[in-house]
């Protein structure tokens, strides 16, 4: 190979590893942009950076502190009354992502509940306890942590929303998995408390 090629291929090399890394730092911005607009309080805003994070899916899943960052929403607006939607679409988007990752933080707010006023018709248990809907889309890797969720509680609430996330995950196989569950829980207030969760998947 002639010197006047070889510095013609490496100055091509140069070229390409420039524009990929302007290329990759194009991409984090835009991210950054978005998850800052996913904390907007106009619900337009933050549903349309939802919307745009989920078509970047596998570059969202690629980078731990996208997810921390959509995480983080959800910690800090779960409590805030007058922000809580901002936490339901956080929460949205972590389903539809299927961050397995996040079933922590989701079971740990199984039952957030927000409600919308000025919607006419009932809100689905999915609409209005975002975390099962986000739960239900991860799918089977949520099954045992909402049943051990379960397990731990005497809130009623908790037993029935994690029937829920079982029936619609599991299907006709979820009364059976349960019944099995149940069969080997040696802690007679686990098995008891598993005994709510099978009395709402039986209706």
């Amino acid at each position: 190979m002639s010197k006047t090629l070889s510095v013609g291929v490496l100055a091509l090399v140069v070229i390409a590893s420039v524009f990929g890394l302007l290329v990759a730092r194009t991409k984090h911005e835009e991210m950054q942009t978005l998850l800052v607009q996913l904390r907007s309080d106009d619900i337009n805003q933050r549903e349309n950076a939802a919307k745009a994070l989920l078509a970047r899916k596998q570059d969202v899943l690629k980078n731990p502190g996208a997810i921390i960052q959509i995480e983080n929403i959800v910690r800090e607006f779960a409590d805030n009354e007058q922000r809580r939607g901002t936490a339901k679409t956080a929460i949205g988007l972590l389903g539809d992502l299927q961050s397995s990752g996040s079933i922590p933080l989701l079971v740990d707010h199984l039952t957030l509940r927000v409600f919308y006023k000025e919607t006419k018709r009932i809100q689905p248990k999915e609409d209005l306890f975002p975390s099962v809907g986000a739960l239900i889309k991860i799918g089977q890797p949520s099954v045992d942590p909402v049943l051990s969720r379960a397990e731990g509680t005497d809130d009623e609430q908790i037993g029935q929303c994690a029937a829920y996330v079982v029936t619609r995950v599991l299907k006709d196989d979820a009364a059976p998995f349960v019944q099995d569950r149940i069969a080997h829980q040696t802690d007679p207030r686990g098995r008891q408390r598993l005994l709510v969760v099978q009395k709402y998947i039986a209706n």
